[in-house]
């Protein structure tokens, strides 16, 4: 048993997968057992629907959804030691009752030809860490012994898939380091390994993110790790560990157990008992925030395969974690003029980390668009998420205008609220550890404006459009306003009165058709109808334009060049900080994507500031600003060399904001900017194209 115990680990396999445990086709759900020692109920399911009569195993929350481990893949590159195939990672969304569904391959560029996972997501999203087979270049690099070690990577998501994936440096080639898992806040992994001084087989230890670079390893010591082997971590958000062990005195095989690591004096390891452990493994615990619901592995009997996931629900939590103590928050939602009620007004909550971003995404999309017709600089800005992007609303607002939400403590949140023929309302909300109750009013505002409403179509084909783009301008607004079709091709906008429009509708493969609209001077018109034919450029399959030739391109083709300028208009400076206010940083976010998918984009930042203070004094500023900005732009995984910097100072005011001139605070920040201008770019950026493929990747 010892010896295919370590040939398993060599490759940071389940145990069942080298006893061949043989699947059956039980009940699908386990009855409830009440805990040991503990007052709550806890029922287990087996997850038949996406389990496999191969390995399913280690599962983690991932946005909407779960990624997990398998060997499902038919037809697969093939591991005789453990005759199955290699590992993949597959993602699987979750129903309203936490169930998933439609499992598929999660990633492209993370699964390759050997093994993939477990994995672990930063709270954000937009960080993993995974285990892999030891791989360079391509090549799996064998140890002193003549196999294959496990390694822990880093990747951070990118426009198309994951990318910029790295071995951590605390790795050694002749040992495993495996089973990452990453705090809340981003300081702590957790991970098991053979290294040399540990206590057992494989041992849990971490490592602290140190600014710039992640500490030596640190064992956690003999309260958590014992002869035996710990492995599988899993850190809450409580700050309570989970860890699978052969080294106690279980019900069999690996066993699950808990402990309380969140102080400076640690609570005692306690198994988690039935209906978790059993005799057979038990590992790769996963739980949600509050504590009431989660996701482990088994390898016990009356299972599907192998190893199979199991969904379990504690409504009253399990025993060494508290359920989170829950705020009720009354949100009231009033028309702000009448004080009405908003009956069906759709309320969004999204908890907010502590850098002011949004914990599992963000609200907005950004966007890259040209400032005028001329397409001579451009401009970065916020696009509201679609509905399907921002997903379910949290509760509807009911008769009485009021929707009851349940909040944590010692949480910072945005309610976001929108019903149809009102502007939304987006507000912060914390709640303190002291809160029982909190109430929350919020006024909406009617839209004064015209309804439109239209549709883009094929030409010849009279089919609809979906995801095409409209852009909107309007000589009331020098911003350009995005708009997107549904699956039917439609879309609805708001006309202000007294102004004329031009849309724009476009969709890469179509030529482009514009429109014109104006409200100046109207009399009793209260709605429109504006409708579109594109033409297909694919294949000709339809009559091109009478006007369109062949060496014409298409508008929608927005290209960057060199000498372009893009400005950062959402990037929020304080007065007289050269730090980027926390939280408004989406648009470096977005410049690090585009440099991403263009290795051959050069840069410089500069960075402006308001007149106020001496110019030696705002030059300096401004060099600070533009240095900063470089920083980040380096930590998201850019070449220093693919960035210059420069710092103007109040040299070059956007406004009349000049000494000597008294101007309002709003008037000065938008002095205070950054400007990026493009030295050199060999590609072709269809700006087009890259907006939607940002849209798309956040669906």
């Amino acid at each position: 048993m010892r010896n295919l115990l370590w040939l398993m680990l060599a490759f940071f396999l389940p145990f069942s997968t080298v006893l061949g445990q043989e699947e059956s086709l039980q009940e699908d759900t386990i009855a409830s057992h009440l805990i040991t020692e503990g007052t709550g109920q806890v029922s287990v399911r087996n997850l038949r629907s996406i389990n496999t009569p191969q390995l399913e195993f280690s599962p983690t929350y991932y946005r909407d959804g779960i990624v997990f481990v398998t060997s499902r893949q038919r037809g697969g590159y093939y591991d005789p030691k453990i005759n199955s195939t290699y590992f993949e990672l597959f993602y699987a969304k979750l129903n309203e009752d936490g169930t998933p569904y439609q499992p598929r391959p999660f990633s492209l560029e993370i699964n390759t030809k050997y093994h993939e996972g477990p994995v672990s997501f930063t709270k954000d999203a937009r960080r993993m860490y995974f285990s892999r087979n030891n791989i360079q270049d391509g090549v799996l690099v064998k140890s002193k012994e003549g196999n294959g070690k496990t390694q822990i990577f880093e990747a951070y998501r990118g426009i198309f898939d994951w990318e910029d994936i790295q071995p951590l440096p605390f790795n050694l080639d002749d040992f495993n380091s495996m089973h990452p898992s990453i705090n809340r806040e981003g300081t702590k992994l957790y991970f098991a390994s053979d290294r040399p001084g540990g206590f057992g087989g494989m041992d849990i230890y971490v490592v602290d993110w140190l600014e710039t670079k992640w500490s030596e390893p640190v064992n956690l010591g003999p309260d958590v790790n014992t002869p035996g082997n710990e492995v599988f971590p899993f850190i809450h958000d409580s700050g309570v560990l989970f860890v699978a062990s052969d080294g106690q005195k279980g019900l069999g095989g690996l066993d699950l157990y808990l402990i309380d690591i969140s102080g400076r004096q640690w609570g005692q390891l306690i198994n988690l008992g039935k209906p978790f452990n059993s005799e057979a493994d038990d590992f790769g615990f996963v739980m949600n925030s509050g504590g009431t619901q989660g996701f482990f592995t088994s390898a016990r009997t009356k299972g599907k395969g192998k190893d199979d996931l199991y969904l379990f629900t504690a409504s009253d939590g399990i025993e060494g974690i508290k359920v989170a103590k829950q705020v009720l928050a009354k949100v009231s939602v009033l028309d702000q003029e009448s004080r009405k009620p908003l009956v069906g007004a759709k309320v969004r909550v999204f908890e907010r980390l502590a850098d002011g971003t949004i914990g599992d995404g963000d609200i907005y999309n950004m966007e890259i668009v040209p400032t005028d017709s001329t397409n001579s600089s451009y401009q970065l800005v916020e696009r509201r998420k679609s509905e399907v992007q921002l997903g379910a609303p949290k509760a509807l607002v009911n008769e009485q205008g009021v929707a009851i939400i349940p909040l944590n403590p010692r949480k910072q949140y945005t309610v976001l609220v929108d019903r149809e023929g009102y502007k939304s309302v987006e507000q912060s909300l914390d709640v303190s550890p002291t809160d029982t109750y909190y109430e929350l009013e919020l006024g909406m505002e009617k839209m004064e404006c015209l309804g439109l409403t239209g549709a883009i179509r094929s030409a010849g084909y009279n089919k609809p459009i979906p995801n095409a783009r409209i852009a909107v301008a309007s000589s009331c607004d020098p911003d350009i306003e995005l708009l997107r079709t549904n699956e039917d091709g439609e879309f609805e906008y708001c006309l202000e009165s007294n102004c004329t429009f031009q849309f724009t509708a476009s969709k890469a493969g179509f030529s482009d058709e514009v429109k014109q609209l104006s409200t100046v001077a109207l009399r009793g018109a209260s709605s429109f109808d504006l409708d579109f034919l594109l033409f297909s450029q694919v294949g000709e399959r339809t009559p091109p334009k009478p006007s369109e030739t062949t060496s014409e391109k298409s508008s929608s083709q927005q290209l960057l060049a060199q000498g372009k300028i893009i400005y950062l208009e959402g990037i929020a400076y304080d007065f007289n900080k050269s730090a980027i206010r926390s939280g408004a940083a989406r648009d470096l976010d977005a410049v690090a994507k585009l440099m991403d998918q263009f290795s051959s984009l050069r840069i410089e930042i500069g960075a402006h500031t308001d007149s106020r203070g001496t110019d030696e004094y705002n030059l300096a500023l401004s060099n600070a600003r533009a240095l900063y900005a470089k920083d980040y732009l380096i930590e998201k995984g850019i070449s220093s060399r693919r960035i210059q910097t420069k710092g103007y100072g109040e040299s070059q005011p956007r406004n009349n904001c000049v000494d000597g001139v008294r101007c309002a605070e709003s008037e000065h920040k938008v002095n205070r900017r950054l400007e990026i201008k493009i030295l050199k770019i060999n590609e072709s950026v269809d700006l087009q194209v890259f907006n939607e493929e940002i849209k798309n990747q956040e669906e």
